[in-house]
């Protein structure tokens, strides 16, 4: 089996915040947007920008966003593509290099005990948004 250079590999970053700590709203590396609001207001539609590829949250890695390309790309005829246990791997299966930025943000509380969520962002770097294009070329 060929090895596969960790350059050409999806990246992921796990960020663990401690338990009691307010949970952060992730950002777009991107072009900054957060899909949850700035303050993760849970009353809040979550908005995706372009470059969002998934959001995958919850104990159970619940599947709460999926593009229409991550949809096509986690096709095939044996079923999905995508596990949950070996990202990058199956992200890399799936067409997915090192532009793909993965964001694993790990957090927890005291409700009855303690509790521990880990919600998985994915951002494609080679997405460029209409903003972008445009602001390059003026």
């Amino acid at each position: 089996m060929k090895k596969i250079p960790v350059q050409s590999m999806p990246q992921v970053a796990y960020v663990e915040q401690a338990i009691g700590n307010e949970i952060p709203s992730v950002h777009c590396p991107v072009c900054g947007h957060s899909p949850f609001g700035p303050e993760r207001d849970p009353d809040i539609k979550m908005t995706p920008c372009p470059h969002l590829v998934f959001i995958c949250g919850g104990e159970g890695s619940i599947m709460e966003f999926e593009s229409k390309d991550f949809r096509r790309r986690n096709k095939s005829k044996d079923g999905s593509v995508f596990c949950f246990d070996d990202m990058a791997n199956s992200l890399q299966a799936m067409g997915y290099g090192n532009h793909l930025l993965v964001i694993q943000l790990a957090f927890g509380g005291m409700g009855g005990g303690p509790i521990c969520c880990t919600d998985t962002y994915g951002f494609d770097y080679d997405i460029q948004s209409t903003k972008n294009k445009r602001s390059r070329h003026d």
